[in-house]
């Protein structure tokens, strides 16, 4: 974990961080100065990440001051948001898992509370509000998180109705359900989520998993859907059904919607069912049982937003 504030590397012999006589050149110094020494730290970041690929880094870009925007350290404060971009830009495609948060998610984390200390700065060169400082500690929680705090996945735990077809088999029967052509965003998500988990590439699913147009939720086909189930019971997913519905309904059912789209096939993509009278009481329960049979822990275990 690398906490960066880029007017820190150029803080004046004084240690109150503003440039000495010749106030606007100086200024323009210092921000060239910044964007060498960010330059120079993306150079050793990428060669770090080189040498050791598997350990998960996350750098820190705090807030420097907006005052500066305003006074005569606005080329200070334009250098040091070029040198933000730079660091984030060329970061992105690093061979390692790099994370970079930007001053901008910290801002959205305290949500208008104070960024700056000026006691704590003067006393010792630590300039940011408690505020700011849990703000630090849960956005690198958060992407370390995912890289070592999740455990492996390997049970999808879906249910039938409203998530693999549209409609409840119950009501309406086998012949009266249907693949719906736009899904929810939540269960797209959940997708994105177990392909992020199993490190499937981004090319193998069709998917960026790391733009944020996927984490809102994308439009997609239901046979869309099954592509992506499907991939992940090919990389080594159990796939299992978890419904109250009776067994013998859920096999017409599917044998019903092989002709509508629904590319999943019982025995072969879903290897386990939870489903009539085994799927008594709760779906906690179901899940538990089907966890018990399988003989695995719950905690790895995804399951479907109707499951949850």
């Amino acid at each position: 974990m690398i906490v960066l504030h880029l007017p820190d590397l150029v803080r004046n012999a004084s240690g109150d961080g503003t440039p000495e006589d010749g106030q606007q050149q100086t200024a323009a110094e210092m921000g060239r100065n910044v964007e060498d020494h960010a330059r120079l730290l993306c150079c050793s970041l990428l060669s770090k990440l080189e040498t050791e690929p598997y350990r998960p880094l996350v750098l820190v870009l705090c807030p420097w001051p907006e005052s500066f925007a305003d006074t005569e350290l606005q080329p200070l404060a334009a250098s040091c948001a070029r040198a933000a971009q730079h660091l984030s830009t060329s970061l992105a495609n690093s061979p390692g898992p790099m994370h970079v948060v930007l001053p901008e998610e910290l801002k959205d984390l305290i949500d208008g509370a104070e960024i700056f200390d000026e006691v704590a700065d003067k006393l010792g060169h630590i300039p940011f509000s408690n505020e700011l400082q849990c703000a630090i500690a849960t956005a690198t929680a958060r992407r370390l998180n995912c890289e070592i705090g999740q455990p492996a996945i390997k049970v999808l735990a879906v249910d039938c109705d409203n998530t693999l077809w549209a409609n409840a088999v119950a009501d309406v029967g086998p012949q009266g359900l249907a693949i719906e052509v736009v899904l929810s965003p939540p269960l797209l998500l959940l997708v994105c989520c177990y392909l992020h988990h199993l490190s499937v590439a981004p090319d193998r699913c069709g998917w960026d998993l790391t733009r944020g147009v996927v984490w809102q939720g994308r439009q997609a086909e239901h046979e869309e859907l099954h592509e992506r189930i499907k991939l992940l019971a090919a990389t080594g997913t159990l796939v299992c059904l978890c419904s109250r519905n009776a067994s013998e309904l859920v096999r017409n059912a599917f044998q019903q919607l092989e002709h509508k789209g629904l590319k999943l096939q019982l025995g072969r993509d879903i290897l386990n069912t939870m489903v009539g009278v085994s799927a008594h009481g709760s779906k906690a329960d179901s899940l538990r049982r089907l966890a018990l049979e399988l003989n695995l822990s719950l905690s790895s275990f995804a399951v479907s937003p109707r499951l949850a």
